[in-house]
């Protein structure tokens, strides 16, 4: 009596399309997951790579393997575009942080030029308010002595206005400055900031801020030389009250 041989359909290739039975559905991504995550690590295993892996599931559930961290690998990616190993991953972490301190550091210093440009322009209306009240007319009647005596006066006058102007962009008063010099009614400098942790710095973009000397100070008393040229012009004639 001869028995029926049974048929196999053996190994067959699965269609590549979206399983249709939802049971289904589930128990083969959960199984797929799981095997990528298995080859991600022998991937970073054998060949000594950085690497994160995110998966949403059908239910909207998020899955991640990363090595040797998910968040680091991602924002190194995000940062720069690229995945590069330097240095532990500590080392890695505290200059992440130096960038972020250098990068609100700038921040502030963006922000205290945008005041310091409206107290400059506030500065400048004044000045010329103050020009306009010289009578230039009776310039012409004054002597050479008498010429150079408000020439002088002037000088200082324009000495005083530069150093404070500059004082009032840096935001500082008679305190020593990290940044570079810059001399007064510079525009178009580049100040280098240095950080006094670890010596990293960071080169900030055309003239962020205006640095003050110590040019403009003088270890003898100080005169005020605005009353003096107002004083000198009054005397003479050449100032008009408006």
């Amino acid at each position: 009596m001869s028995r029926e041989k049974k048929t196999s359909k053996g190994k067959q290739r699965i269609e590549m399309k979206k399983i249709e039975n939802e049971e289904a559905r589930y128990i083969s991504f959960s199984k797929r997951r799981n095997g990528i995550f298995g080859k991600a690590s022998e991937l970073s295993t054998l060949c000594g790579a950085d690497l994160a892996v995110l998966i949403s599931s059908p239910a909207g559930r998020l899955h991640s393997f990363g090595s040797p961290c998910v968040d680091l690998v991602v924002d190194r990616f995000l940062s720069t575009g690229a995945v590069r190993s330097s240095g532990s991953v500590h080392e890695q972490s505290r200059r992440g942080q130096t960038v972020q301190d250098l990068n609100h550091r700038l921040m502030e210093l963006a922000r205290r030029l945008e005041d310091a440009k409206a107290k400059k322009a506030a500065l400048e209306e004044r000045l010329e308010a103050a020009a306009r009240g010289l009578d230039c007319e009776r310039i012409d009647n004054l002597g050479l002595d008498e010429l150079d005596r408000l020439m002088e006066s002037l000088s200082r006058l324009k000495a005083r206005a530069n150093a404070r102007t500059a004082e009032i962009l840096t935001g500082i008063s008679h305190k020593p400055t990290a940044v570079d010099h810059v001399g007064p009614w510079r525009h178009g400098g580049i100040s280098t900031v240095h950080s006094d942790s670890d010596g990293l710095g960071v080169q900030c973009p055309s003239n962020p801020v205006l640095a003050v000397t110590s040019q403009f100070e003088s270890a003898a008393p100080r005169s005020n030389p605005l009353m003096e040229t107002i004083d000198f012009l009054d005397i003479n004639g050449l100032f008009e009250e408006f």
